[in-house]
């Protein structure tokens, strides 16, 4: 076992530090058995899973990556992008809070108003793919055609709320 300093700061790391001194004493003085055997997948699974728990502490408590823990819940989450280049620039700015959207090139200086300017609502990614009415006839066909898929939009969408929103058409 060795101490590495570049967990100074890191109270889940620090704490992570003190418990395995802690086993590792109390094997060394013979007040507990370790195991004398540890196949490699077992090892490999632990550290996959110690690593992908740690990963969500950070990402839960970050304070950046805003845009993309309201779409992405959970840590190793798999995406899946669109072929089409396009498509695919699209879906990363929205995952990334960097629209062309006037809520965001307000914030970066671009726009002089964050409002939308046939709602006179503020125009955030919400607003345009949920509420703006400009787009009211395209988002029904389009969710229309996502109910098709049922319990995955649940999945998809994170939630009952919203997911019955989208199915009994209760949004604009």
């Amino acid at each position: 076992m060795a101490w590495v300093p570049g967990h100074i700061g890191y109270l889940a790391n620090e704490l992570a530090d003190r418990l395995a001194k802690q086993k590792a004493e109390e094997v060394w003085k013979g007040t507990i058995e370790a195991d004398s055997v540890i196949f490699v997948n077992g090892a490999l699974r632990l550290a996959r899973d110690m690593a992908n728990k740690s990963w969500q502490r950070y990402w839960d408590r970050s304070e950046s990556g805003v845009h993309a823990q309201m779409i992405i819940h959970q840590v190793n989450t798999k995406l899946l992008f669109p072929r089409n280049r396009n498509t695919g620039i699209s879906y990363c700015r929205l995952l990334l809070g960097d629209t062309m959207l006037n809520y965001d090139s307000f914030r970066c200086g671009v726009a002089d108003d964050p409002m939308c300017s046939f709602a006179k609502e503020t125009e955030t990614i919400e607003h345009f793919l949920l509420h703006c009415p400009l787009y009211a006839d395209q988002r029904k066909l389009f969710f229309r055609a996502l109910t098709l898929f049922g319990p995955l939009l649940e999945h998809v969408v994170h939630g009952k709320e919203l997911y019955n929103s989208l199915r009994f058409g209760s949004l604009s």
